[in-house]
């Protein structure tokens, strides 16, 4: 309130009669409803309907000589109450409850609180988000280390083998012009040959070593199928037993028509037997399941075998490349 309310006057509407334009303004854009009364006082003065008694009570009287009409009596609540109270109106200033301002900062305080949580359930997901992504990049970094590595690998032994054959071609080379020592160069494919011949004694030992695995194959792979005769042996021996137990039953359904617990404890029997039959089958295809996996590491074995053969026929062509070389 610009220039004050008159003692008892409230700024939303709880006073009937307000001389104050700016204060009815004001409350009519809140919404609130206002008598006409109240823009019946104006700061220039010249507009009827001021409700002081004493033009010079009026907060917007102005001793300029302009007429500042006014009603022969202001409001009960505007007027004097005792001798000693003073011709100026009193003015005093609007004040909140303290349970209103208790209970507007309570309701502010679980707000806050309330967004705190959302932020801090955010903050725990991107958390969580954050840990997993981590984790792959983690995943994404050894597999690119393990890929690193590898190529490093290949592109050390394309070295190595590009390496061995500058330096064949150079040796070939020397000994066509004759400008290196006969003696040198026949050392050097004693060398090589020394080498080819170890190589050719690795290849042999990894060839038993595969063959030895083959052979463990082998065997797994009978201990599988003597399993699987010796399942299919009890799924035989099962199914031979629900069936007499199905005429075990036939038979005291016969004789026993009236004696339902003895029928129950039949059809308890069966029905145990027929789980009992599912596990067998369970097993059954488990170990076939293994049979295939043993026959799958069988083939591997083979092609690495194949692999390791023309290996060794490499380096056999190798060897006697050197000795045709070499005479």
């Amino acid at each position: 309130f610009f220039f004050g309310a008159p003692q008892g006057h409230s700024l939303v509407g709880a006073c009937t009669y307000c001389p104050f334009l700016i204060a009815a303004r004001t409350t009519m854009q809140l919404g609130t409803p206002w008598p006409l009364e109240a823009a019946s006082c104006c700061r220039n003065g010249a507009i009827s309907g001021c409700p002081f008694a004493n033009p010079k009570d009026c907060p917007f009287y102005e001793a300029d000589g302009l007429p500042h009409a006014h009603k022969a009596a202001p409001p009960k609540h505007l007027q004097p109450q005792a001798a000693d109270q003073p011709s100026e109106p009193v003015y005093a200033p609007v004040v909140e409850s303290p349970k209103k301002l208790k209970d507007q900062l309570r309701e502010r305080i679980e707000e806050l609180e309330g967004l705190l949580q959302v932020e801090q359930d955010r903050n725990s997901a991107a958390a969580r988000e954050s840990d997993k992504m981590m984790l792959k990049l983690g995943e994404v970094a050894k597999e690119k280390a393990e890929f690193l590595a590898a190529r490093r690998a290949a592109e050390k032994e394309l070295t190595d083998t590009k390496m061995a054959k500058a330096e064949v071609e150079e040796q070939m080379d020397e000994l066509a012009a004759g400008n290196r020592g006969l003696k040198k160069d026949l050392e050097d494919m004693r060398l090589a040959k020394a080498q080819v011949d170890a190589e050719l004694g690795q290849s042999d030992a990894a060839k038993k070593v595969l063959e030895k695995e083959l052979q463990d194959m082998k065997s797994t792979k009978a201990e599988v199928e003597v399993q699987l005769q010796q399942s299919d042996a009890a799924k035989k021996a099962v199914e031979q037993e629900l069936e007499e137990m199905k005429s075990a039953k036939e038979q005291v359904d016969a004789v026993l028509e009236h004696s339902d617990a003895a029928k129950k404890a039949i059809e308890k029997e069966l029905e145990d037997t027929r789980l009992l039959k599912a596990q067998v089958d369970g097993e059954k295809q488990r170990l076939k399941a293994a049979v295939e996996a043993v026959e799958k590491e069988l083939e591997d074995v083979r092609l690495a075998q194949a692999q390791a053969e023309a290996e060794k026929r490499d380096v056999i062509n190798a060897k006697e490349n050197l000795e045709k070389q070499l005479q």
